[in-house]
Formats: C-alpha cells, sequence, structure tokens
C-alpha cells in the first residue's frame, strides 16, 4: 500500500455510504482540502485528495495496484455500513505533494542517514531535471520536499504530530531538526518528454486569448473584484493540481509542459469547466452560457477553430458551446 504520510496529524469520523456525497459536498461549500481514506473492500483503501473543495484525486489502492476512479464508481466499492474516513487536513501544498507521491510510487532510493545528510541530499536530488519528492522521517517528525525541475524547493511540508507548517517555514523546521538517525526516500516523475513548444503553441495561445475574452466579459458584469475572486480560486487550483498556470488580471502565464496536445486539451477543458462552475455560482447557468458564448464569438475565426479542433470546451454548456458564426 502506498504510503503518504507518518506524523500529520489525521481526524476520523463515520459515514454511511450514503452520507458520502452529503460530506464531499459539505467539504466543497467550506473549500477544503486535505486527504480523505477509506477502507475499500479486501483490506484495499480508498483515497481522496481535496484542493478548496474540489476533489482532483481518486483512487482505489491494492497492495499491488493502483486504480484511478471517478466518484460516481465510488458507492460500488464501499461496504453497506458505517465506514470510517480518516482525514488530514493539509493546505493545497501538502495535498500537491501527496498527489506527487501517489503518482511517482514506488520511490527510487530509500537510505538511512543522519540529519546532518540531509541538505546534501536535498542539494544532489534537487538539481536533477526530472520533478521528485523527498521525504525525511525521524522518530517523531517527517518532511517532505517537492523539487518541479530545479534546485529550489516547490512546495515544503514539516509536521510533528501535533502540526503542520509548509513553504519557508516548514524548510526552517526541518533543517532545524536535532542530529539524530532519519530515513529518506525519493520519489521521481517519469522522465517526460516534453512537446515541442511550436506544436503546442496555437493550441496555448488559443486557450489564453479565450481566457482573455471571458474575463472581459465577466468583469463588464460583476467588476473586477469578483474577477480576481475568480482568479484566487483557479490558482489555488493550479497549485493542487500541479500545474504550472497562474492566473493573472493582465493574462494567463502558462509555463506548464504537457506530453502531448490532447494532455493540454484536457487541463485547458478542466480550467474552462472551473470557471463555469464558479461563475455559475455567483450569476446563474444561463448568465453564464451566455457569457461562454459571447466571449467565443469575439474570437478570431482561426482561434475558435483551434479550439473547437482540440474540444477544449465546457461540457456542462449546449453545443457548440464557443458560439456561431
Amino acid at each position: 500500500m502506498i504510503h503518504l504520510f507518518t506524523h500529520v496529524p489525521v481526524t476520523q469520523k463515520l459515514v454511511r455510504p450514503n452520507q458520502l456525497s452529503v460530506l464531499l459536498r459539505d467539504y466543497q461549500v467550506e473549500g477544503a482540502s486535505g486527504v480523505l481514506w477509506l477502507a475499500g473492500p479486501d483490506d484495499s483503501q480508498i483515497v481522496l485528495l481535496l484542493v478548496e473543495g474540489m476533489t482532483i484525486y481518486l483512487a482505489h489502492l491494492t497492495k499491488d495496484s493502483r486504480e484511478l476512479l471517478e466518484l460516481a464508481e465510488l458507492p460500488s466499492l464501499l461496504p453497506n455500513r458505517a465506514n470510517v474516513v480518516r482525514t488530514a487536513w493539509l493546505p493545497p501544498e501538502g495535498v500537491r505533494i501527496a498527489k506527487a507521491i501517489l503518482d511517482w510510487d514506488p520511490p527510487v532510493e530509500s537510505r538511512a542517514c543522519e540529519t546532518h545528510d540531509v541538505p546534501a541530499l536535498l542539494q544532489t536530488w534537487g538539481a536533477t531535471s526530472v520533478s521528485s519528492v523527498i521525504r525525511i522521517t525521524w522518530t517523531g517528525a517527517e518532511g517532505l520536499v517537492l523539487f518541479t525541475g530545479g534546485p529550489t524547493p516547490t512546495a515544503v511540508l514539516y509536521a510533528d504530530g501535533g502540526r503542520v507548517v509548509i513553504g519557508e517555514e516548514g524548510l526552517a523546521a526541518l533543517r532545524a531538526y536535532p542530529d539524530v538517525p532519519c530515513r529518506v526516500v525519493w520519489y521521481r516523475a517519469p522522465s517526460l518528454v516534453a512537446l515541442p513548444e511550436a506544436e503546442l503553441a496555437p493550441l496555448r495561445t488559443a486557450f489564453a486569448l479565450m481566457l482573455g475574452q471571458l474575463q472581459q466579459s465577466y468583469a463588464r458584469l460583476v467588476g473586477v473584484g469578483l474577477v480576481q475572486v475568480l482568479w484566487a480560486e483557479l490558482n489555488r487550483k493550479a497549485v493542487g493540481n500541479g500545474w504550472h498556470i497562474q492566473f493573472k488580471l493582465d493574462g494567463v502565464e502558462d509555463r506548464q509542459a504537457f506530453a502531448s496536445l490532447s494532455a493540454a486539451a484536457g487541463v485547458y477543458r478542466q480550467i474552462l469547466h472551473e470557471m463555469a462552475l464558479h461563475m455559475t455560482m455567483v450569476v446563474g447557468a444561463q448568465m453564464t452560457e451566455e457569457l461562454f458564448r459571447e466571449s467565443g464569438n469575439a474570437l478570431p475565426a482561426e482561434t475558435l477553430a483551434v479550439l473547437r479542433q482540440h474540444d477544449v470546451t465546457w461540457k456542462g454548456l449546449a453545443p457548440p458551446m464557443l458560439g456561431e458564426r
């Protein structure tokens, strides 16, 4: 079974299968982030990752396998009795580390060490061009450091059973731990052969133009303040998903590497879907549909053709989502 945390505080509650959807809906309203574990059949385990209330990962874990699931499949795997739901409440950065471990398990290396060995290991393993997570475990604490292809940590989490700290504070706590025996484990992403920028550029540019039109249309209706709220939500979800995409009032900063056009289209489609869900809560479904159509109609014909070619649409709207010519 994939091991995520040793010293992160965990709460638990009993939930019947027919109450789980209500629980997840409550967490969505609360904007909760964290890791949820449920017992599956035959000593298996089900794990969910939430970022700001959104389920970004759901998998059925057995001793030897990992199967990604849709939420609709979850009830069929749960026993018809009260189920213990264990939850580790974490900031989005912590959830991102958990997702990386789930994606990259098993680790490529595990070794005993002393605390004074850790800085050199972080420097050596973090200098590789491939993203990785390094876990340091002591008797009473653990530190997890995420690198995304550069020497500077992208996210850091430190936990000692009573608290969880992240970022610079987490890195400082990790470095200040007494010089005692520990164990380091290194998880590493598969080497990604990134799609050449020349092949990705038309779709990346078309998506950015679509976002720009949506921002203008939405801002005219609700004002810049509520656009900033939408961008802040999308930025939190981008962090949770590990996307190198940042949403700003002066344009989207998209540095995400993709292995294929279909992978890029899937991410861009999910972002539009999240935008539409947020906008629907603010202005209603009918007005959201009109905003999407208006934005699509304002695009150059060639831009609209690229988006349609790769099906970068919001499925909640009646086709053609991006307007008619």
